[in-house]
């Protein structure tokens, strides 16, 4: 019998997710259940934040109304007060550069200034070299 099966170390691998767990705790603890949260590759997280509402921002599997307004070039925070987003959380990478667009400019987004949101936390995933940002966003219309 030859397979991934034999190849794959199930315990090695759900201990190296154990960081991005923490950080989805981390989210639980301080989002109250009715919370909407923001974010990109986000059915992991619509499971695990589960009662919460995580909405998907990827554009993957979004409605058309995404597809017309944030894909269509309109400012991604039209779309956030339009979902009603509360809070933002996403991985990126774990570099300098990464980090400091996000500390300061948000994605490079220019509808959201730096005003319009707090870090609550930015929590290390080091199985893929990233960092897991949960953001309170503030400038809901």
């Amino acid at each position: 019998f030859v397979g991934s099966t034999l190849l794959y170390d199930a315990q090695r691998d759900i201990a190296s997710y154990a960081p991005y767990r923490r950080a989805i705790e981390r989210t639980r603890d301080v989002t109250p259940p009715t919370a909407v949260i923001g974010s990109w590759d986000a059915g992991f997280n619509a499971y695990w934040l589960r009662p919460r509402r995580v909405v998907n921002l990827d554009g993957m599997v979004n409605s058309r109304k995404y597809l017309a307004d944030v894909i269509g070039g309109r400012p991604v925070s039209e779309y956030l007060s339009s979902q009603r987003i509360e809070y933002l959380l996403n991985m990126v990478p774990d570099t300098p550069e990464a980090r400091g667009l996000v500390e300061s400019r948000f994605f490079r987004d220019p509808s959201i200034p730096r005003d319009c949101y707090d870090i609550l936390a930015a929590m290390p995933f080091e199985r893929q070299s990233l960092v897991v940002y949960l953001i309170k966003y503030r400038c809901r219309r």
